[in-house]
């Protein structure tokens, strides 16, 4: 928005503009050539955003545990080059988020409403019983 243009936050310059703290001798596809603070605020806020979020039920799906920690690999990636203070919004957002979840999960776990899972993750099955028929 061009009310952002030079405007100024923390280390940004212009918020309008990537707050660039370093600037590479080379490229990275798909990242760049500069390393943006902001955004790496935002990856980061986002991987301890996601510890918080509580499950239906724990999962040993090894596609969840890598999405959990590629996602932010890959938003750091896209967000490397858009406007600083897009990246400040996105981390703003992270933060007071993951400050509510924290809130929300200790409320609920006073009043005793945290969900338990029915079954253990490595639970054995239990057998199935057989009638037997009367003669």
């Amino acid at each position: 928005a061009i009310q952002l243009r030079q405007s100024d936050f923390l280390w940004a310059n212009d918020l309008a503009a990537p707050d660039m703290i370093m600037h590479l001798p080379f490229s990275i596809p798909f990242y760049g050539e500069w390393v943006t603070g902001f955004a790496i605020l935002m990856a980061l806020s986002m991987v301890v955003q996601m510890q918080l979020q509580p499950t239906a039920a724990p999962s040993n799906d090894p596609s969840q545990k890598v999405m959990k920690y590629m996602m932010p690999v890959m938003m750091l990636c896209v967000f490397n080059g858009f406007a600083s203070g897009l990246n400040v919004y996105y981390f703003a957002f992270n933060v007071f988020t993951a400050i509510q979840q924290r809130w929300i999960n200790q409320h609920m776990k006073a009043q005793g409403l945290v969900a338990t899972p029915a079954v253990a993750p490595n639970a054995t099955k239990p057998k199935p019983t057989v009638a037997k028929s009367k003669k």
